[in-house]
């Protein structure tokens, strides 16, 4: 269940007005920002797993140099991914009054 459902049902059950998703999208990302839901290519094992596989199951040498470049590029972007949600901790710790 997505969070606009929860919040509707949650603003229903209380007798309270809710927003649409449209709305409640627009006032999410002006307050919450640094919130977001992941997205399937946060999902790093199961692309971990694919690209095994992949690898497994290549032939030739263009293949596997293929294989080869896809990881690396998949490894830089997972690295950033978690960089950026250090330091999105790291500002919590320091303001946590800020992001709430």
């Amino acid at each position: 269940m997505n969070i606009h459902k929860l919040n509707k049902a949650s603003c229903q059950e209380a007798d309270v007005r809710f927003v649409e998703k449209s709305s409640f999208q627009s006032i999410w990302s002006a307050c919450i920002p640094h919130i977001k839901v992941a997205s399937s290519r946060d999902n790093v094992y199961a692309t971990c797993v694919k690209l095994r596989k992949t690898n497994m199951d290549s032939v030739s040498e263009e293949a596997k140099l293929a294989f080869i470049e896809e990881m690396h590029s998949y490894i830089v972007l997972a690295q950033n991914e978690r960089d950026l949600y250090n330091s999105l901790i790291k500002k919590k710790q320091k303001k946590p009054h800020i992001y709430v």
